[in-house]
């Protein structure tokens, strides 16, 4: 699975200073989830210092997360915004977990 808008959630906040905490559910491999520009498709949505909290089901997939794998915990580092004849690019950071 690619990154999917449609599993995307603002949990909040969404404006000010604050950064603001995203929860993402993906069965893509850590890896790829913490590859840089992976979530370049929110470009114009994220900022430096924002959060996604990202997890990956063990069973049921996407859908109906039953159990859970890894839980990770990615920050912003880098955002530039996509525009015309701009490429957009997110930098993130990651701490994993493994839930056995």
């Amino acid at each position: 699975m690619a990154y999917d808008r449609d599993y995307v959630q603002l949990i909040g906040p969404s404006g000010g200073r604050s950064p603001s905490l995203w929860s993402y559910i993906s069965t893509d491999a850590l890896a790829v989830v913490e590859a840089d520009d992976y979530f370049v498709l929110m470009s114009n949505e994220l900022r430096v210092g924002d959060m996604i909290h990202s997890v990956d089901p063990a069973t049921g997939g996407v859908d109906s997360p039953l159990t859970l794998t890894t839980a990770t915990l990615l920050i912003v580092t880098k955002v530039v915004k996509a525009s015309a004849g701009v490429t957009g690019e997110v930098d993130t950071i990651a701490n994993a977990w493994t839930i056995a």
